[in-house]
């Protein structure tokens, strides 16, 4: 697994070419000298600082004793701090007595506390680069070493200095209700109490409430009973909202070229055969050169990588969030987006490092839990598209397919927020699939029955009306000559 890599233990007084990490340690004494001689002056600096933040072994001590002190409501002064040291038998190592007096006559005074702290903190994200830097670079040299893993781990790691450094902050009434009137508004948009992102089908996000923000939806059939079909409706649905959902889709299965086949097919209600040889008849041209223009505008982005594992599909979705948060700045827009993504098919995604130790099973289980943690992490909807066993069909049991159907299925059923199956009814009739959640982590069960014309590629609600020309809804697709460096194709 990836989190087995080893760990690297860098020096940081040697690894910048000799060079003195950065400190402060005047100003360290300083804040803990004023931690025992002025009243509220540690819950002052507690807000930046953490032991860790000082650069000597020594004041990280002494910092962790004022901590043990006011979680025992007790007064930091110096005979407690002595007192504190004594009983952990940290005393004798930072000096004794007289060095904690030593630091006691340095205090000058509290007004530029904050500002000394801030300083402190300065210095200890600056080592905190070095040493991440380091990491990666005697990572990289190493041949063992799996480059996407070190890339993966890198920029995690330089994120979590990032977030250090931001910190938490309270929001006051005016962002805050900004925020609420922003997601009020979108959610009037939005019928039958859909708090989530929207599949288009009336009863799925009647139980569902839409696809929330860290869920993972598991989306199983077997082979020819649409999975990439629906998979693909979803998401031109998210993306055509008022308030536009992005989704990135990673195709396993099929390349790109035709995923964006059955988008255009799906929206322009053409035939699928003709689109995909290229044989539109004339009016199929004219719908397709008429929707183009909408369907350059919206953001579907897909990658078509073969045999991408989970951590180079996580890296590739941040970078991607990332760029187009700061294009959407740049344009006087608000970044903060719900973004939906789509994995076609979970079964062909692979395992970083994989020493073919692992069966397939446990390799899938790796999967879905690391899909799992990376919605949560993100805050987004995940769709991971599954495939079933082929013994099904041997069972005589009519069509309808069980948790324990889903192929490699333990981690599949058991990461999942909520599992949906697809089928054919047992009059075998093609028109029609059955819909099933068999599993729903926070809400109901259902049963219910979908239309499907596979000719167009399109699934919709039964009575529901179908048109030979679609309503003029934004429908997102993807350029094939324009690129993100990180591999999706966006328009």
């Amino acid at each position: 697994m990836a989190n087995s890599r080893k760990k690297v233990t860098v020096d940081l007084a040697t690894m910048a070419y000799g060079k003195i990490p950065p400190q402060a340690k005047d100003l360290e004494e300083a804040i803990l000298g004023a931690c025992m001689l002025i009243k509220d002056a540690y819950e002052t600096v507690c807000e930046i600082l953490k032991p860790e933040s000082f650069y000597l072994d020594a004041h990280q001590r002494i910092f962790r004793a004022f901590e043990r002190i006011v979680n025992r409501f007790g007064t930091i002064d110096l005979l407690t701090t002595v007192e504190a040291l004594k009983q952990t038998e940290e005393l004798e190592t930072i000096g004794g007595p007289y060095c904690l007096m030593k630091l006691t006559n340095n205090v000058i005074g509290a007004n530029n506390l904050m500002a000394h702290a801030a300083i402190v903190q300065q210095k200890y994200y600056a080592r905190e680069v070095i040493r991440v830097a380091a990491e990666a670079m005697q990572l990289a040299y190493e041949d063992s070493t799996d480059v996407f893993d070190l890339l993966d781990t890198f920029s995690s790691d330089a994120s979590k200095i990032g977030e250090m450094s931001n910190g938490a902050e309270f929001m006051d009434m005016a962002s805050g209700m900004f925020k609420f009137m922003q997601e009020t508004d979108r959610k009037a948009l939005i019928t039958d109490d859909i708090i989530g992102v929207p599949t288009g089908f009336k009863e799925i996000d009647r139980v569902t409430g839409g696809i929330q923000p860290g869920d993972m939806v598991t989306i199983a059939a077997g082979t020819g009973d649409g999975k990439t079909t629906i998979g693909l409706n979803i998401a031109q649905y998210a993306a055509s909202l008022p308030i536009p959902c992005p989704v990135a889709i990673f195709m396993l299965e099929v390349p790109k070229e035709q995923g964006m086949q059955k988008l255009v097919t799906s929206y322009t209600s053409s035939q699928f055969k003709n689109v995909r040889r290229g044989h539109l008849t004339d009016s199929e041209r004219k719908k397709i050169q008429h929707a183009q223009a909408d369907l350059e505008r919206m953001p579907i982005f897909i990658d078509d990588t073969p045999g991408i594992n989970y951590m180079q599909a996580k890296a590739k979705l941040k970078r991607l969030i990332k760029r187009r948060a700061k294009e959407r700045v740049a344009n006087g827009l608000n970044p903060d987006e719900k973004w939906l993504v789509i994995i076609d098919y979970v079964q062909l995604m692979k395992v970083p490092k994989n020493d073919h130790r692992q069966t397939k099973e446990q390799d899938i289980s790796e999967i879905t839990a690391n899909l799992k943690i990376m919605a949560k992490e993100l805050g987004i909807g995940v769709i991971i598209l599954a495939q079933v066993n082929k013994q099904v069909k041997a069972r005589n049991k009519g069509n309808r397919l069980l948790l324990g159907d889903i192929r490699d299925s333990a981690g599949v059923e058991m990461d999942s927020d909520i599992v949906m199956f697809l089928y054919k009814p047992d009059n075998n009739d093609n028109n029609y699939r059955i819909a099933e959640i068999a599993k729903h982590r926070n809400g109901e069960l259902l049963t219910t029955k979908l239309q499907v014309e596979f000719w167009r590629q399109k699934f919709f609600n039964p009575g529901e009306e179908t048109k030979k020309e679609e309503t003029q809804l934004s429908l997102p697709i993807v350029k094939p000559t324009e690129q993100f460096d990180d591999g999706f194709e966006v328009k």
